[in-house]
């Protein structure tokens, strides 16, 4: 049997999903698979996830006894080694001690990892690059990232990820590629200008408070509130639906994303695409390595009362931030962006979709 599927592993706020499906809708076998579902907000203790972010397959369930769980993983191992052209690795391996991709690279079938922040990120590497990080100075959890790399890096060549991330894999990888969240929905049917109200809803809904900076936002709009500015802002617990987050985004005129990360993710991505001016924190020494008509209005702890003001002030600015950022996302991040971004990245690795 043909060796033709590419095989994304994982559950990264549905990228392997999207990943997989860009690719189906080209006419490429592809399918995801996460080990199970889960809510990667720990809501449910894993057994079901609130954001129902989408798969093609799970391995096996949240409660299966371990010896299941482990015979499952073996039969998707095996079939994979059937099926697979390439694999696809989102936040890391299947088997404790990475046997499966032992077994993997003994077939010599090729492999890609993408990270997510948690997943490698190196704490004194990033407050070093970035004064607003969240995170306080951690020996031990920086030299197990370390390590984690270290071991990932002997049988994984490609590295896939965003600019940030890319740094500290840099310590242990040599090829790496720079790689776009996808959309969820079709960005090319997608309202592409702001929304206008008499009073604008703006619009936060962290994962994390401490990591997206939400007291600052929060001090923004009580500044701007006491000086007779009249909007609406709206605080969110992110125990929504991914379709629900859809729609909440699509009825706000500003969405506040993120103050301290420095790079954006999927949520800012789909806020652009559904014309929403977004403000997020890229830092200054990363957004060379984006492409030049970046749209987010970039802001921070210190700069986002001026940021937030100049946006109420300005409404045809508003408007043409819109347009800009429904056209990058279109451009960048749609279905068809991401396919060829794809084809590319798996030939770096020898395999020609």
């Amino acid at each position: 049997m043909a060796k033709d599927t590419v095989i994304h592993y994982g559950y990264l706020a549905g990228v392997p999903y999207y990943y997989s499906l860009s690719l189906r809708e080209a006419g490429i076998k592809s399918k995801s698979i996460a080990p199970f579902i889960f809510d990667n907000l720990g809501v449910n203790k894993g057994k079901e996830s609130n954001r129902k972010l989408p798969t093609d397959e799970i391995i096996y369930n949240y409660d299966d006894y371990k010896i299941i769980k482990l015979l499952k993983t073996f039969k998707s191992i095996i079939k994979t080694i059937r099926d697979a052209k390439v694999i696809h690795f989102y936040g890391g391996s299947l088997l404790p001690f990475n046997l499966d991709l032992f077994i993997f690279k003994m077939f010599k079938i090729p492999m890609i990892i993408t990270w997510g922040g948690t997943d490698i990120r190196v704490i004194s590497m990033a407050r070093k690059n970035n004064k607003f990080f969240y995170q306080e100075e951690d020996l031990n959890y920086d030299n197990k990232k370390k390590e984690y790399l270290k071991k990932m890096s002997k049988y994984i060549d490609v590295v896939a990820t965003d600019a940030e991330l890319a740094e500290y894999s840099s310590l242990y990888f040599k090829k790496i590629f720079i790689n776009k969240q996808p959309c969820s929905f079709d960005i090319s049917t997608t309202i592409n200008e702001n929304i206008r109200k008499d009073k604008l809803i703006l619009l936060h809904i962290p994962t994390r408070k401490s990591l997206k900076g939400t007291q600052y936002f929060i001090e923004a709009t009580k500044r701007l509130k006491s000086e007779g500015y009249e909007f609406e802002f709206l605080l969110l617990e992110p125990s929504l639906t991914q379709k629900e987050m859809q729609e909440k985004i699509s009825s706000c005129d500003i969405y506040l994303d993120q103050l301290r990360c420095g790079t954006y993710g999927m949520t800012a991505v789909e806020a652009i695409a559904l014309g929403k001016p977004t403000l997020t924190y890229i830092r200054d020494d990363l957004i060379s390595k984006y492409p030049v008509d970046l749209p987010f209005v970039n802001a921070n702890p210190e700069n986002v009362y001026e940021k937030l003001k100049f946006l109420l002030d300005n409404e045809d600015e508003r408007l043409n931030i819109s347009k800009k950022g429904h056209l990058y996302a279109l451009k960048y991040h749609s279905r068809d962006a991401i396919k060829t971004q794809l084809i590319d990245l798996y030939a770096t690795c020898g395999v020609d979709l």
